[in-house]
C-alpha cells in the first residue's frame, strides 16, 4: 500500500498508522476535525511521532487507497456519512469502530451506495498494550481484501465470513463480561477498601484464576450455576447488601442478581436431577428451550 487515511485520530489510528508507517507506507493522512480544539498539542505530537499529515477537511481522503475510520462509537454512523461523498469507487473503508452490529450495516449500506469496499473491523485487546498488533476480527465480502493489505504489516487478522456485523458482534458480545468485569472489579476493589482489604480480596480472586485456563474455569462456573443458582442467589443478595453496608452503592452486582434470578426461574436444578452437566453448550441448550415455552 502506498496510502492510507484516517476518519479520527485516537489512539487505535495512532497505533495503526505508527504499524502502517514502519512498514514503509508513504502517505499517511488522518481527518480529525477536533484537532484545532483543547487537544490540538495531542493531535499534534501523535502525527509527528508516525509522519501522518493531519487534514482539516475529508477531501484529502477521496485519494487514499484505504480508508480507516476510528471515531468513538457513537460516531460511527455520521462519520461515513460525513466523508461518503469524498470517497469514490475502489477505495476500501475499514470501519473499526465499536458499535452495534447494526450501526456497522448502516454505515456499510451508506458507502457502498457509492461504491466503497466496506470491511467491518472488531478488535479484540488493548489498543495501549498491543498497538497495532492488537487481535483483529473482520467481516464482510471484502474482509480478506483487508486481511491480505493489512496483513504483511504485523496486523493480525481472522477473517470471520462475508457478512457485514459480525466482527461487530464479536466485539460487543465478548464486552459482556470483559466490560462487565471491569464494572465488577471496580465495585470490588471501592467495597474492599472501605473494608481495609483490598489486597487480599484481589490475591484471593486472581488465585481462583490463575489456577486453571479461562475456558475451563468458565466452564465450571456455567454447569455448576446450573445446579447452584439458587443457593448463589441468596449468597448473591449477601453480597449486594455487604457492599451496601460498606457505604458503596451495588450497581454492579444488582445486574448479577437479575441475572441469577431469571435463570432459578427457569429451575435448571430439577431439569439436570441436581446434577451437574458436563459442559456450558449443554446448559445453553436447556435455558434456550425454557426461553421457547
Amino acid at each position: 500500500m502506498e496510502r492510507v487515511g484516517f476518519v479520527g485520530f485516537g489512539e487505535a489510528a495512532t497505533a495503526f498508522a505508527r504499524g502502517l508507517g514502519q512498514g514503509g507506507v508513504r502517505r499517511l493522512v488522518a481527518y480529525e476535525p477536533g484537532r484545532h480544539g483543547p487537544f490540538a498539542a495531542v493531535y499534534a505530537r501523535r502525527a509527528a511521532e508516525t509522519g501522518v499529515t493531519l487534514v482539516d477537511r475529508p477531501d484529502a481522503l477521496g485519494e487514499m487507497e484505504v480508508v480507516v475510520s476510528a471515531v468513538t462509537p457513537e460516531q460511527a454512523v455520521a462519520a461515513a456519512r460525513t466523508v461518503a461523498p469524498a470517497l469514490g469507487a475502489g477505495q476500501l473503508y475499514v470501519d473499526v469502530n465499536s458499535c452495534t452490529p447494526g450501526m456497522k450495516q448502516e454505515a456499510a449500506r451508506l458507502l457502498e451506495a457509492r461504491g466503497v469496499r466496506y470491511v467491518d473491523v472488531g478488535m479484540a485487546g488493548s489498543i495501549k498494550l498491543e498497538g497495532h498488533r492488537i487481535p483483529i476480527y473482520a467481516a464482510g465480502p471484502h474482509a480478506q481484501e483487508f486481511a491480505d493489505r493489512f496483513g504483511p504489516y504485523g496486523f493480525r487478522i481472522r477473517v470471520l465470513g462475508g457478512d457485514v456485523g459480525q466482527a461487530a458482534a464479536v466485539k460487543m458480545i465478548r464486552g459482556v463480561v470483559m466490560k462487565g468485569m471491569e464494572a465488577l472489579l471496580v465495585e470490588m476493589l471501592l467495597a474492599a477498601e472501605r473494608a481495609g482489604i483490598a489486597d487480599v480480596v484481589l490475591d484471593s480472586v486472581a488465585n481462583a484464576y490463575d489456577a486453571t485456563t479461562f475456558r475451563e474455569h468458565a466452564n465450571m462456573l456455567v454447569t455448576t450455576h446450573a445446579v447452584h443458582a439458587g443457593r448463589r442467589l441468596d449468597e448473591v443478595r449477601m453480597i449486594r447488601d455487604t457492599v451496601r453496608e460498606l457505604g458503596v452503592e451495588p450497581l454492579a452486582i444488582e445486574g448479577v442478581a437479575r441475572r441469577f434470578a431469571e435463570d432459578v426461574r427457569h429451575d435448571l436444578k430439577t431439569h439436570f436431577q441436581n446434577e451437574v452437566p458436563a459442559a456450558w453448550e449443554t446448559v445453553l441448550a436447556a435455558l434456550r428451550a425454557k426461553d421457547a415455552r
